[in-house]
C-alpha cells in the first residue's frame, strides 16, 4: 500500500490507526484490514420523511437542522414530504417512500409517525412489518406506536411531553387560571395524551380536581356544537390544546361563539399563527432533538446491536403574550 500511494510505511500505519479509531476499518493480528459495516454506508444517504407542512413547521425546523448537521458530517440527506390527505392514502404513500429508500440503499431513516400509525389494523401492521424487512436503522420522532405491540423497536427522540404539559399547567395557574381544560382530539397520539397528563398533574398538585368528565373535551377543534356545550356546562377559563394548530382552529370557533376573549388558549410547538393570536405555547427544542437524533442514528450504524434508546429532551419553556 505504501508503494501504491507513494508514502512511507509509518504514514500508512498512522492512517490505518485513525481509520480504526473512527470505526471505519477493522484490523486484527494476521488478518487483512476490512471495511466495517458502518464504513460501507458512511458515504451514503440518510432519508427523512416529512409528515407534511400543513401540520405546522416543528418538523420543518428539525429537518432543517438534520440536513445542516448531516451534510457537515459528509452525508447526503434526502427529504421527502408526504402530500396525501386521507390516512389510508398517506399510509400507501409512506410505504412507497420506504420501498424507494430501500431500493436506493439509503443508510438510515428519520420518521415522524402520523396518527393513523398508532391504530391496530392489518394495513398498519403490514407497514411496520415491511419497514423492518427493509433492514435499515430508523429513528422516530414524537412517539413510538410499536412500543407495546411486540414489533421491532426503534430509537425514539422526543420532547418530554409530560414535563412540558406540567409546565404549561403550572404557568397558567400561576397567572390566575381558575379552571383548566384540555381539548383531546379522538385518536390523538400518545405524545398528545402525555401532554394532557402533564397538565392534569399540575392541576392536581395545585389542590384542584381533575376528571375526564369535567376537564377533558373530546372532539374536533372545529366542532362548534361540542365546544359550545362544554363551555356552557363546564365553564373553563383556559383550554389547553394538543398543539398550536389545533388551538388556532379552536380560536376560530370561540370567535364565532363570541367567547374568544373569555376563554384563554394554550398549545405546543410555538407556531407563528398561535403567537399572533396571543396563544400560550411551549417551544419544542428542535435543534437539540435533531442533533441527538443524528448522533443516535450514526451510533446505530456503527453498532446495530446497541440497546434501543428513548431520549426525552426538555422543552424550551413557554412563549406567551400575557
Amino acid at each position: 500500500m505504501a508503494e501504491r500511494v507513494g508514502v512511507s510505511r509509518p504514514t500508512i500505519n498512522r492512517v490505518m490507526l485513525d481509520l480504526r479509531n473512527e470505526g471505519l476499518v477493522a484490523t486484527g493480528s494476521g488478518r487483512l484490514p476490512r471495511l466495517t459495516r458502518f464504513a460501507q454506508h458512511a458515504t451514503g444517504t440518510l432519508g427523512i420523511i416529512h409528515p407534511g407542512f400543513q401540520y405546522g413547521d416543528v418538523m420543518s425546523r428539525i429537518c432543517k437542522s438534520l440536513v445542516y448537521h448531516g451534510e457537515r458530517q459528509g452525508w447526503d440527506i434526502v427529504l421527502i414530504e408526504m402530500v396525501e390527505k386521507s390516512p389510508e392514502k398517506r399510509l400507501e404513500e409512506l410505504i412507497r417512500t420506504i420501498h424507494r429508500f430501500s431500493e436506493e440503499r439509503v443508510s438510515g431513516l428519520f420518521l415522524q409517525p402520523f396518527e393513523y400509525l398508532g391504530k391496530k389494523n392489518a394495513p398498519v401492521r403490514n407497514f411496520w412489518k415491511e419497514l423492518s424487512e427493509c433492514n435499515m436503522p430508523v429513528v422516530l420522532f414524537d412517539y413510538n406506536p410499536q412500543r407495546n405491540d411486540g414489533c421491532p423497536q426503534y430509537d425514539l427522540i422526543s420532547m418530554d411531553n409530560v414535563s412540558a404539559g406540567a409546565g404549561v399547567g403550572r404557568s397558567l395557574l400561576a397567572w390566575g387560571a381558575k379552571k383548566l381544560a384540555f381539548l383531546l382530539k379522538t385518536g390523538s397520539p400518545p405524545s398528545v395524551v402525555n401532554r394532557m397528563r402533564g397538565v392534569a398533574s399540575a392541576v392536581v398538585e395545585s389542590g384542584m380536581g381533575w376528571s375526564e368528565k369535567d376537564n377533558v373535551l373530546v372532539c374536533e377543534p372545529d366542532d362548534r356544537m361540542a365546544v359550545s356545550r362544554f363551555l356552557r356546562t363546564r365553564s373553563p377559563d383556559v383550554i389547553v390544546c394538543g398543539n398550536d394548530m389545533i388551538a388556532v382552529r379552536l380560536h376560530e370557533v370561540l370567535s364565532s361563539l363570541g367567547r374568544a376573549g373569555a376563554v384563554r388558549l394554550a398549545g405546543f410547538d410555538n407556531q407563528p399563527q398561535a403567537e399572533e393570536l396571543g396563544i400560550a405555547s411551549v417551544a419544542q427544542p428542535c435543534e437539540e432533538i435533531a442533533s441527538i437524533a443524528l448522533q443516535t442514528l450514526l451510533a446505530r450504524l456503527h453498532n446495530p446491536a446497541l440497546p434501543v434508546h428513548t431520549v426525552l429532551v426538555p422543552d424550551r419553556g413557554i412563549v406567551i403574550s400575557k
